[in-house]
């Protein structure tokens, strides 16, 4: 028989129902209003720990007054006959079932939405309250686009050791953070991961821990395991992709340590697109509310502002990420491609004189070389000046042999050779020929057409060692001089993305335009920082000065993770710095250390 009554609240309707509690419609006779009653399931509720948590967390969660949280207005006591918590009733849908029904095309989108959530949440987290359980079924959407964030405390309310102990999973497993999954206590940095997931969803279009089973999930989330969000969809640019990364930190101390800290960068990232931190809230209601139409308007004004912030901003390596992101974006914009053009030239001019230099030398040592080889070894006296004809059809190699070649290396030549203008006649003497004019491995685009015109690229990546390549969301391979690894792609007409990746650096997305005609693509990829952890005495000052690229100093406390970003453009995996740590006493201790890109160092230091 269904339930009529729950203590003095008239049940009308059941409204949800989940794995933790059925959530009811119900009408408060005292002060004759609607309700939402969340009756906790009775195999959760029946501990007395129960009863008496769910006092504490509803009277914390009462004192946060804000409009994106729902307002608690009673609890079930120690002696009833069940466990409840009673809220404002929350009209309208999920987030979830809000999903299903609506796809952000702009990355925007899903930034104004996190930016509510973010808010939400750092009400909560200055309060010392932690959700433990963020995920779009607790977040309800009004249908006046308002945002609500529900549920908070409910998974502290039913921590309960005999349950944990038979491997029962408190919570949604998707969304659950690495530290939940090895058994340690949640706290801020939890819900802050659960953020970054549900960031993913809204500007990825997928969850990115995915698996058969729950267990599957929960071993990627262990790992960290998850696809690159440029990698699914490039257009949601770099800058959007870098919040997510910095959510989904495996180790909870490299997560943005505060909601304030993510909130920042969500809004330099929305102004980018000519959104104010002033209009977020607007902008958001009017998204959830018609979200097609929003887009649809919004998508142009974004388009100028990030084209005019490009224009403006060209020197900067963000600019080459921006523009990379509208190539997807506004593919058929003419000022997209050309600017593009002109920031690929421009990158690429500076490098020529030093190419020339280069092929100087190179051709002195080998002019020496020659005659050396010539007065010592040769039997004919021609035979030094023998020319080696190639068919003009054949594809040479414009990347060097390095007989050292380490997959691994993180540092290479930067630049290849120079192929020449008439590749059907090249002069060089046999005595070099292990150097070798090779033929690379060339990944072929099948044509949507019967005649299509294809364009071929040279890739030189920098770093140059485990660095795999993208095309069009489907992995070619490894980067590398030589067969079977990937120097050199051929395209078809049309637009077309490469990524590529290295475990020590960020992935790195680029477009290539459909009248982009064949030429030589340099791409530098972004270190990831390095991190420290000083190990010291309680109370010591701690502080990691920075000796190369950029001097700084950065302050940290003892025991925490301190991370390290390396400069824009730095040609090694590796910073030269020193620990400083100073106690009580009017005497420090320095250590020189030497920081590695994408990678955790601890140092030990004693203070006197």
């Amino acid at each position: 028989m269904a339930l009529q009554q729950i203590g003095k609240y008239r049940i009308i309707e059941e409204v949800g129902r989940g794995g933790m509690a059925v959530v009811f419609k119900a009408h408060d006779p005292s002060l004759d209003r609607i309700v939402a009653l969340k009756l906790l399931h009775p195999h959760l509720s029946e501990e007395l720990q129960a009863k008496e948590r769910i006092q504490s967390e509803a009277r914390a969660v009462a004192r946060l007054q804000h409009p994106l949280i729902p307002e608690v207005y009673d609890y079930s006591g120690s002696d009833s006959e069940h466990t409840y918590i009673v809220t404002e009733f929350v009209p309208g849908v999920t987030l979830a079932r809000y999903c299903k029904e609506h796809t952000f095309e702009l990355s925007e989108s899903g930034l104004l939405v996190f930016h509510r959530l973010l808010t939400a949440l750092g009400i909560a987290h200055a309060a010392g309250i932690i959700h433990r359980d963020l995920k779009p079924e607790n977040i309800m959407i009004t249908p006046t686009g308002e945002l609500k964030l529900m549920d908070f405390g409910i998974a502290r309310i039913i921590e309960n050791p005999k349950m944990t102990s038979t491997g029962q999973i408190l919570g949604s497993p998707a969304f659950m953070a690495p530290e939940l999954v090895r058994g340690e206590e949640a706290g801020k940095p939890a819900d802050i991961f659960a953020l970054g997931i549900l960031l993913y969803q809204l500007t990825v279009g997928e969850l990115p821990f995915t698996g058969n089973n729950p267990h599957a999930v929960l071993v990627k989330i262990a790992e960290t395991d998850y696809p690159d969000p440029e990698v699914r969809k490039p257009d949601i640019g770099t800058p959007v992709a870098r919040i997510i990364r910095k959510c989904l930190e495996k180790m909870p101390a490299d997560r943005p340590e505060s909601t304030e800290i993510l909130k920042g960068m969500t809004e330099e990232t929305l102004l980018l697109s000519g959104i104010s931190e002033q209009e977020i809230p607007a902008r958001c209601r009017e998204l959830l509310v018609d979200p097609e139409t929003f887009e649809r308007e919004s998508k142009p004004e974004i388009v100028e502002n990030l084209l005019g912030w490009v224009q403006s901003n060209s020197h900067k390596p963000l600019a080459h990420q921006i523009i990379a992101r509208l190539l997807h974006l506004a593919p058929a914009e003419e000022r997209v491609q050309s600017i593009w053009l002109t920031l690929h030239q421009t990158k690429t001019n500076w490098k020529k004189w030093a190419l020339i230099g280069s092929a100087l030398m190179v051709l002195g040592m080998l002019t020496a070389a020659g005659i050396f080889w010539y007065l010592h070894a040769s039997q004919d006296p021609f035979a030094a000046f023998a020319t080696v004809t190639v068919n003009p059809e054949t594809v040479l190699s414009t990347v060097p042999v390095d007989p050292d070649y380490n997959p691994d290396a993180d540092i290479s030549v930067d630049d290849p050779q120079v192929p020449p203008e008439d590749p059907g006649m090249i002069g060089v003497p046999p005595m070099i020929e292990p150097m070798g004019i090779r033929l690379p491995p060339i990944v072929v685009m099948h044509p949507d057409m019967a005649v299509e015109e294809m364009r071929s690229f040279d890739l030189v990546p920098f770093p140059q060692g485990n660095v795999k390549i993208f095309l069009n969301e489907k992995e070619l391979g490894q980067w590398g001089p030589q067969p079977p690894a990937i120097s050199r792609v051929r395209v078809g007409t049309g637009t077309h993305t490469l990524m590529f990746t290295h475990p020590l650096c960020y992935a790195k997305s680029i477009t290539i335009p459909a009248g982009m005609s064949s030429s030589r693509l340099h791409v530098r990829l972004n270190w990831r920082p390095a991190r420290v952890i000083v190990h010291a005495p309680p109370g010591t000052a701690i502080a990691v000065h920075i000796l190369e690229g950029e001097p700084r100093t950065l302050p940290g406390l003892p025991g925490t993770t301190l991370e390290i970003p390396f400069p824009e453009v730095w040609d090694s995996s590796s910073l030269q710095a020193k620990v400083i740590a100073a106690g009580n006493s009017l005497t420090h201790r320095e250590k020189a250390i030497t920081l590695l890109a994408g990678r955790l160092i601890r140092v030990d230091m004693e203070v006197p």
